[in-house]
């Protein structure tokens, strides 16, 4: 990391050879982020475990398979039956 003065002030920037690890840390830090349903619905799964979707629809009030798809997505849940 360097500090490099820009339009009358200073940045702290990183060496051009590092740009590609900078990217993959960049995506990771917004890979994280999740919407509110999303929140809501994995809390409802972390406590009510275990359930089906039927159970999160009713408690949420709202159809959740595109959430749930997330969720799977990210590996934060898993199906273990059905």
């Amino acid at each position: 990391v360097r500090l490099v003065a820009v339009a009358g002030g200073y940045r702290l920037v990183t060496k051009q050879d590092y740009a590609a690890w900078v990217k993959r840390l960049d995506k990771a830090k917004t890979a994280a982020k999740l919407s509110r349903s999303a929140l809501e619905s994995l809390a409802i799964i972390a406590y009510k475990q275990p359930l089906v979707r039927g159970e999160i629809e009713e408690i949420r009030g709202v159809e959740t398979s595109g959430v749930l798809r997330t969720l799977l997505e990210r590996k934060l849940v898993r199906i273990v039956g059905r």
